[in-house]
Formats: C-alpha cells, sequence, structure tokens
C-alpha cells in the first residue's frame, strides 16, 4: 500500500493526457507555466488559508485522510483533486504562492488536528528564487520533523521540483533540492521521492 498513491498518481494524470489534448496544456500550465507567477502574488493565498480553516470547522476532514501541501499546483487542480483521489480521501490544502515557511506556519491548523495517512509535499520553487537549495532543504526538514514527532507513521510523498521554462537560471538549484530530498527517501521509507520531470515528458509525447 505504502506507494500505491504514487503510482496511481502517475495513472490519473496519464489518462488525463490521452483523454483530451487540452489536458496536456493544462497540466503543463500547473507543473511548467505556474513559475511565471510574479511575485507579488505571493501575499493572495492569505484568503486560500482562511477559507481552508471554514471548511474545516464546517466541515473536518476525516482521521486518515491524504493531504496535499504546497503551492500553486495544488491550487489551480482546485476542487477535482480531491474528485480525482477519492479513494485516498484527499483534501487540499494548496494555496498559491506558497513557501515552505508559509506551510509551517499554518500547518497546525490546516493538517494536524485530522491525522494524515499521507501528504503529498509540493512546495520549494517559489522558496529557491531568494534562498539556496541548503536552505529549503533545512525547512523542508522542519516540516517532516514537526509532522513525524506527532505522526511518526504518516508518508510524505515529495513531488519534485520541475524545470519550470520561466526559472530556467534556477534549474541546478531546483537539481539539487530533488537531489538532496531523493537522498534522503533512501534513507526513510516514510518519505517517497516523486519525480515531475518523467510525467510530464509523458504528456508531451502522447
Amino acid at each position: 500500500m505504502r506507494r500505491n498513491i504514487f503510482t496511481y498518481l502517475k495513472e490519473v494524470l496519464i489518462d488525463f493526457c490521452n483523454r483530451n489534448r487540452k489536458g496536456i496544456t493544462f497540466l503543463l500550465f500547473l507543473f511548467l507555466i505556474f513559475g511565471a507567477v510574479n511575485n507579488n502574488y505571493a501575499q493572495a493565498w492569505l484568503p486560500t488559508v482562511e477559507k481552508y480553516l471554514a471548511e474545516s470547522k464546517e466541515n473536518p476532514p476525516a482521521p486518515e485522510s491524504t493531504f496535499f501541501m504546497g503551492s500553486s499546483t495544488w491550487t489551480q487542480w482546485g476542487k477535482t483533486l480531491e474528485e480525482d483521489f477519492v479513494d485516498y480521501q484527499a483534501v487540499n490544502r494548496g494555496f498559491g504562492g506558497s513557501r515552505i515557511p508559509d506551510l509551517l506556519a499554518y500547518m497546525d491548523p490546516l493538517m494536524m488536528p485530522y491525522k494524515p495517512t499521507r501528504v503529498l509535499f509540493f512546495c520549494g520553487t517559489n522558496d529557491l528564487l531568494r534562498n539556496s537549495p541548503d536552505s529549503v532543504f533545512r525547512d523542508f526538514k522542519t516540516f517532516l520533523g514537526r509532522l513525524w514527532a506527532v505522526y511518526p507513521e504518516t508518508q510524505v510523498y515529495f513531488v519534485s521540483v520541475p524545470h519550470a521554462p520561466s526559472r530556467k537560471k534556477h534549474w541546478d538549484k531546483g537539481d539539487s533540492l530533488n537531489k538532496k530530498v531523493k537522498e534522503l527517501a533512501e534513507e526513510d521509507e516514510d518519505l517517497i521521492y516523486i519525480t515531475s520531470v518523467r510525467l510530464l515528458k509523458h504528456c508531451q509525447l502522447v
């Protein structure tokens, strides 16, 4: 069961590409073109966080859900993400423009009360615009430490930093961060590294 959601994620994305040519454009937008968002957009996630808190108060996520934590990719996917991963009790808590320190600031109210079984983590691309891979990696490990201190069995799936065309000068930094996380995943079975590049290449070839 540990890696089933990784296989399912791959199947969902590939099926999306196979069914709809427009889906390819949309998927590339989510994983690649989103890098063109201006830094001034970084504050736009605040209303989203408040909305999530209100939703959780009215309809609390079920225990052992799968939380999608991160930046604009999960936000742009929207409510269909929860429908696409309904078998995993998906809870979308992405907010656009976010950085890992933002997740650290909001993980306690957004996620921690609900005993997540899995976390799909996609964040760090915005961080790398101003910070080094070492600094971003430390922040990621802080996220893991805080999560696992309370829920040591929760699986974390790290979706790798993609090669966004608009951020080409930062590709090396992204690759460095990806390498660090991948090596860490090889040491801990509860951290699973997912490369987004291979999935996108498949979609481009469909």
